[in-house]
């Protein structure tokens, strides 16, 4: 499904690669902050200023 998206839209070369986690330490950030919105409350009010924008995206 993705990568026919990427067909349609410029045909963009897709990998996909296991890595070990430690192989790029800086996505965990993201992971945590995804979290956080989920939980709620008290999570997702501490992280809103690492959020430089919210995007609701139509099913």
């Amino acid at each position: 499904m993705i990568a026919a998206a990427l067909d349609r839209n410029g045909g963009h070369a897709l990998r996909n690669e296991h890595t070990a986690p430690n192989d790029h330490a800086l996505l965990w950030i993201s992971d945590m902050v995804a979290w956080c919105c989920y939980k709620g409350g008290e999570w997702h009010r501490r992280v809103l200023p690492m959020i430089a924008g919210i995007r609701t995206l139509a099913p």
